[in-house]
C-alpha cells in the first residue's frame, strides 16, 4: 500500500483536528428530500458532537452531500446542515453518519 493511501485510511488524530469531539446524546428529527424528491424525517441521535457538527445514528440516512434540516424537541430549535460522511463497519453497514451543522444566521 502506498503511504499517501495509507495516510488518507488513518483516522485523524486528536491534534489534526479543528475542535475538541464531545460525547453528548441529544434526540433529532432529521428531515431531507429523497432521490424522487419525497420529504423524509427520521428519528435519530447524536452521540457525539464539536463545533461544526456531529456524529448521528438514524434508521435511514440520505446520500452524502444531501442539506438536511435538524430539529431538537428538547429546545424546539431548527438549524440546516449537510451530510459529509458515513461510517460503516467492516461488513459494510452504515452505523453512523458525519453532519456539519451550517451556523445561525
Amino acid at each position: 500500500m502506498s503511504p499517501a493511501k495509507q495516510k488518507a485510511e488513518r483516522p485523524p488524530s486528536e491534534e489534526s483536528r479543528r475542535s475538541l469531539r464531545f460525547p453528548l446524546l441529544v434526540l433529532l428529527d432529521v428531515k431531507w428530500s429523497g432521490p424522487d424528491g419525497a420529504t423524509v424525517v427520521e428519528k435519530a441521535e447524536a452521540t457525539e458532537v464539536n463545533a461544526f457538527g456531529g456524529l448521528i445514528h438514524m434508521p435511514r440516512y440520505p446520500l452524502v452531500g444531501d442539506t438536511l434540516e435538524l430539529f431538537n424537541p428538547g429546545t424546539r430549535e431548527h438549524r440546516k446542515g449537510k451530510l459529509v460522511a458515513l461510517r460503516r463497519n467492516d461488513a459494510g453497514a452504515t452505523t453512523g453518519g458525519g453532519c456539519r451543522i451550517f451556523q445561525a444566521q
